[in-house]
């Protein structure tokens, strides 16, 4: 490929007889992107709470051959095809110029459910010009309910940022001034709050001793990390990756679920976008399930070398970690919220694997062999 290009010239010899460009799956994409009028919202945040009020910034991008004017249509359709709202704004854009306009509307507060979004530009001659969608998500806020089929007695740690989020779930807890294993021995759960783990504390061997016990724990957001093995490293992600779709905490939420929990446009370098601020840094997963992971990505040079959420099991009980900034977002994003609710019903519900006995045989005799596993004995 060449360094540089003249003026008035091309790259490559397309005159010239040959095969020339074939074309793959990006020349679309490609097209898609160059369309000459489009309309563009740089938010892609998609996840809102029922009867929240939604709003939404649009850019009218014209590089047609003329002015162009029209309306502004925004639609929220649910999957079944029923118009759930609906907002038209009018829109002015010159040839070579670009114009923005804000939406709001208010969600109906009996809705929940996925759905589209769906945004378009019609020119007053009729004619749709430019049209899109995408899926969002629209849940309810939870409430007291949710605490009366919640079984474990439950702890928490922490300078009470969680405290009005669990009170309006109908939790019962109890807010500790110290990890000993006398005063968990009550408990059942114990909830880490944002940055309660402290450089020099013993705070990491109390979490495992009681988890040994049987004891279950949420470990939110923290600027330290307690596992000896897995380095936590400032991180600002706006996307993580669903990587342990079967486990409990992750069910009924997609990857759409894990990205963009703000308003802020998309390339912003700093906003609400970004939903990582520290993340762990990935080992061989011998003592831990990564249950997310994500990076920046880049040319050639991104990855998936950091998770937000791990799982480490220890003895009887659990830790699950989560690095995502939930705590606050548990206002701002549907899907911050049911993660929260998901950790907090896997850890009330979870039991500890049991063990299966073996045999190990020689494989002298595979009619035995075979006989004592139609029985249902494990045959090493």
């Amino acid at each position: 490929k060449p360094l540089q290009v003249p003026p008035h010239s091309s790259e490559f010899s397309f005159w010239k007889p040959g095969k020339g460009y074939t074309p793959n799956y990006s020349f679309p994409i490609q097209k898609n992107g160059f369309r000459p009028l489009a309309l563009i919202d740089r938010s892609l945040k998609s996840s809102f709470f029922s009867g929240e009020s939604f709003q939404r910034e649009l850019f009218l991008v014209n590089d047609s051959p003329s002015d162009q004017s029209g309306t502004i249509e925004v639609k929220i359709i649910a999957l079944d095809g029923k118009l759930i709202a609906k907002k038209a704004v009018k829109a002015a854009a010159k040839r070579g110029y670009a114009v923005s306009k804000k939406i709001s509307m208010k969600l109906p507060a009996s809705f929940e459910g996925h759905c589209r979004y769906e945004a378009s530009f019609k020119s007053n001659d009729g004619k749709t010009a430019d049209i899109w969608s995408r899926e969002i998500r629209i849940s309810k806020k939870a409430g007291a309910e949710f605490g009366k089929t919640f079984k474990s007695k439950v702890a928490v740690f922490g300078n009470g940022s969680l405290k009005e989020e669990l009170s309006s779930l109908g939790l019962k807890f109890e807010y500790l001034k110290s990890l000993e294993s006398a005063k968990l021995a009550a408990f059942q759960l114990l909830i880490v709050e944002k940055d309660a783990v402290k450089i020099g504390s013993t705070m990491n061997r109390q979490m495992r001793e009681f988890a040994r016990s049987g004891g279950r724990v949420l470990l939110l957001e923290q600027n330290v990390s307690p596992f000896s093995g897995l380095p936590l490293e400032c991180k600002a992600l706006q996307t993580q990756f669903i990587r342990a779709p079967q486990h409990p905490a992750l069910q009924g939420m997609s990857d759409s679920d894990f990205a963009f929990w703000g308003n802020a446009p998309y390339p912003a370098q700093a906003g609400d976008c970004y939903i990582t601020e520290r993340v762990y840094v990935k080992n061989d997963s011998k003592h831990a399930l990564f249950l997310l992971d994500g990076d920046e990505g880049g040319f050639g040079t991104g990855g998936l070398a950091y998770s937000g959420l791990l799982e480490v099991k220890e003895g009887a009980g659990c830790i699950l970690a989560c690095q995502l900034q939930v705590t606050d977002n548990l206002k701002k994003s549907a899907s911050a919220e049911l993660l929260l609710l998901k950790m907090f019903q896997a850890l009330d519900s979870f039991a500890p694997a049991s063990k299966t006995p073996f045999e190990v045989s020689d494989g002298s005799n595979p009619a035995e062999i075979a006989a004592k596993a139609k029985a249902g004995k494990t045959i090493i």
